[in-house]
């Protein structure tokens, strides 16, 4: 007996429907990927809060500080070719990335590398390639002093996919490292800065909401009205200043009592401080200048100011 097999119409028609199934249900695993990205990217924040707080517990409360307060931000790896110096001479080496200080983590805590890096942010992991030998041994990754630099296979914004508090101090001279005794809701860390991301380019003119498909391209990051006034901004314009990792739809943020939270808007640290930048003016503040911070587009590592210790200003460093 002849067994009967499929005619090519019944073939036809199993495969529109798994066709059809399929895209139902691309966009919804999409959405799985980028949820599972974020609750990973934010585990791992979770592990370098804890990191901090060792660290904290063995240098008097204080986070990670390369080369302490008193030098300042090079912004690039490039700018300061210490990053493999067994040792090097804080008093000549004025000059360090932001990178170099977490990288403290790395070094006195034996974090992995791996834990700097967020799957949806573009970064790859930090493995000391490049690092010179010394003795004629290749030096282990606690015996580094930041993620490359010269030399190395890329600079330090190409291995941290974070932003963290600004330790260094600014142009006038002062420094408001963060301490572990600080307020609970001071952000310590959170997905890279949108004010240092190269997409964002200054523009004369706001983009209406009908252009919002190309505002990431064209569009300054501006100061939002986050007064009183019912929040009545499109919601494209705060997404201006969310960080690009997780599509600036928002970002995960450690917090000084080391919980995190995927935060929507990036006026959550304390006091609803902007996250991302000083608070705007010389003070004394009021809840606007808080929520809504300077307002300047790449504020940069020769204009930083941290007003005050209760001032949250996450930088990261510049990508080129």
């Amino acid at each position: 007996m002849k067994k009967k097999g499929f005619t090519l119409i019944e073939l036809l028609v199993v495969i529109s429907i798994i066709a059809m199934l399929m895209a139902i249900l691309m966009p919804a695993l999409g959405k799985v990927k980028k949820l599972a990205n974020q609750l990973i990217c934010g585990t791992h924040l979770k592990g370098l809060g804890s990191a901090c707080a060792v660290y904290a517990n063995q240098n008097d409360e204080e986070y990670p500080v390369a080369g302490g307060p008193d030098v300042e931000w090079a912004s690039k790896g490039g700018q300061g070719n210490y990053w493999d110096d067994p040792n090097p001479d804080w008093n000549v080496k004025k000059k360090l990335t932001v990178s170099a200080s977490l990288y403290l983590l790395v070094r006195n805590v034996d974090v992995s590398p791996k834990v700097f890096v967020c799957p949806s942010g573009g970064e790859a992991e930090f493995t000391g390639a490049g690092a010179q030998e010394v003795d004629g041994e290749k030096p282990s990754l606690t015996d580094l002093w930041d993620f490359g630099g010269q030399g190395a296979e890329g600079e330090p914004a190409d291995f941290v996919s974070y932003s963290y508090q600004y330790p260094y101090k600014d142009h006038f001279d002062s420094a408001h490292p963060l301490y572990s005794s600080a307020a609970a809701g001071m952000a310590v860390m959170a997905d890279k800065s949108p004010w240092y991301d190269s997409e964002l380019v200054p523009s004369n003119s706001v983009v209406s909401s009908s252009d919002n498909d190309g505002w990431e391209l064209k569009t300054m990051l501006i100061p939002i009205d986050w007064g009183d006034n019912g929040h009545s901004n499109a919601t494209w314009m705060y997404q201006v200043g969310n960080s690009a990792a997780h599509g600036r739809v928002g970002q995960n943020v450690l917090f000084n009592d080391n919980h995190v939270e995927f935060k929507k808007r990036s006026d959550v640290g304390v006091d609803d401080d902007n996250i991302y930048c000083p608070q705007k003016g010389p003070g004394p503040w009021d809840e606007d200048q808080i929520r809504q911070g300077a307002g300047k587009f790449k504020t940069g590592k020769d204009n930083v100011i941290v007003r005050n210790d209760r001032d949250n200003v996450l930088v990261n460093d510049d990508e080129h």
